[in-house]
Parts: C-alpha cells; sequence; structure tokens
C-alpha cells in the first residue's frame, strides 16, 4: 500500500518576517518557494495578520488581498500548495491585533502587538471575558 506524506513549511520570508505584507517582495519569495520545491516541500503555511488584511473596522487592503494572489500564483508556478492561517491572532507568544481592535489595560497572559510595536491594552471584550471567567473562577488569578 502506498500512501503520500505531506513535506510542509511555516513561512515568513527571511528579510522580513511578520512584516511581510507591509515589506512584499515577490522576487524573495519566488527564490524561497523554488527553495522549498527542490528540497521536496509540497506545502507552504503562511500566516495573514489581521491587522494587514483589515486595516481598519471597515476597510480590507486591497494591496495585501492582490499580496495574496501573488503568493498563490507564485505556488502554482513551483507545484505547491498553499495553506494560509486566516487571520493570524496568537502566534509566538504575542497577540497580533489591530490597534482599532484593542480595549482597555493589559492583564493577558500574552503580550499584545498592535501596529508593529507592544501596546498595553487588550483586544476589546477580552478583558470583559477575562473578569467574568475569573469572576467564576474558570481561570486562576495569574
Amino acid at each position: 500500500m502506498s500512501e503520500s506524506f505531506r513535506v510542509g513549511v511555516n513561512y515568513w520570508p527571511p528579510s522580513s518576517a511578520m512584516r511581510w505584507w507591509q515589506r512584499f517582495a515577490a522576487d524573495e519569495t519566488a527564490r524561497d518557494f523554488a527553495r522549498i520545491r527542490a528540497s521536496g516541500g509540497d506545502l507552504v503555511r503562511f500566516f495573514l495578520l489581521w491587522e494587514d488584511f483589515q486595516p481598519d473596522p471597515e476597510r480590507v487592503s486591497e494591496d495585501a488581498l492582490a499580496h495574496l494572489v501573488t503568493v498563490a500564483d507564485l505556488a502554482s508556478a513551483n507545484r505547491l500548495q498553499i495553506l494560509p492561517t486566516l487571520f493570524c491572532g496568537h502566534m509566538s507568544g504575542a497577540n497580533f491585533v489591530p490597534e482599532w481592535a484593542l480595549g482597555g489595560p493589559a492583564g493577558a497572559r500574552f503580550r499584545t502587538v498592535a501596529n508593529g510595536r507592544v501596546d498595553t491594552r487588550v483586544t476589546r471584550k477580552l478583558d470583559v471575558l477575562i473578569a467574568h471567567a475569573r469572576d467564576q473562577q474558570i481561570l486562576p488569578d495569574r
């Protein structure tokens, strides 16, 4: 019996990491995708930062969407499948949240990053939810 085994990677470009969508460089992504394929990879997982794709509550970034289409085309050209993580909020020990979605003062377990810097606020309503969970004794007091 023959079974296939997927070989994939989590991808951020080396030159921009999490700022990928703001500093998009198609040529770098094309080179990296070719290397992934040449190394036997067939799947690329990448992350769509919420603030890059929805910079304000009423708008989706046309630039970010165009970059996403380019990434899909580059993957196809290299016979790679993609697995975009749709709206990455928590990653690498931090919460990545658009500045417009922040509410009250911090108190959460993880630091919050908004607009490229650490912020002292938590996501709106999250502070209310945490307080309620603590009142109900289903979350520890830090």
